[in-house]
């Protein structure tokens, strides 16, 4: 099945359908749809949004009972205006009516200004907000790829790993190399999954 065609997206496309800003599926949902197939089970649904319009986030999702948890500490409490969000630390999750089938939705945030998307760890990586968000042929919003792939590098979970295996295959040279000396920051270098990325390039692990 196409991820198009699978109930919980097109009830994450209800959910969103009055969002008006840079959003896009992320996590291993976004990998589906770079692949083109839903190739596992998904605990949850993760979207990125920009740290930037979470007023506009909570304008529009107030219906559903938006909270916002840290997830350092695991402290919840109800999402209000004004609200100082700390990107890669604090999600936004949902408590009530949400539409049939849409499972567990878990928003994410990311830092940005005015042309780039930021990575909130270290805050060195960019990426234009022009190239971040791409379409599927049934015009769903995910995160690109590279972006994807780099922020499961981060995470390395075993379910991180497998996604990362199958996105690589779908990877031109160019993405492969831009992803490569970002995987892990500079003071933990190098990272286990480097071999997948040097295997895909044709090449062997730079000594």
């Amino acid at each position: 099945m196409h991820p198009d065609e699978h109930p919980q997206i097109t009830a994450f496309q209800e959910l969103f359908t009055r969002y008006r800003r840079l959003h896009g599926i992320a996590g291993g949902w976004a990998v589906d749809f770079l692949t083109g197939a839903v190739r596992r089970d998904h605990s949850d649904l993760d979207v990125l949004v920009l740290a930037a319009d979470f007023a506009h986030l909570l304008e529009v999702m107030r219906p559903f009972g938006p909270v916002v948890t840290d997830e350092q500490t695991n402290e919840s409490r109800p999402a209000e205006q004004g609200f100082d969000i700390e990107p890669g630390r604090m999600t936004v999750s949902f408590t009530k009516d949400l539409p049939p089938e849409c499972g567990d939705v878990q928003v994410l945030f990311a830092s940005s200004d005015d042309s780039d998307w930021i990575f909130h760890r270290g805050g060195k990586i960019r990426w234009p907000l022009a190239d971040l968000i791409r379409r599927s042929p049934g015009g769903i919003p995910y995160l690109t790829p590279e972006i994807v792939l780099l922020l499961k590098a981060r995470d390395a979970r075993e379910k991180d790993r497998s996604d990362f295996v199958d996105a690589v295959a779908h990877l031109d040279h160019e993405q492969l190399a831009w992803l490569r000396p970002r995987l892990a920051p500079p003071w933990k270098q190098p990272h286990p999954w480097e071999a997948v990325v040097d295997d895909a390039l044709g090449h062997p692990p730079v000594a």
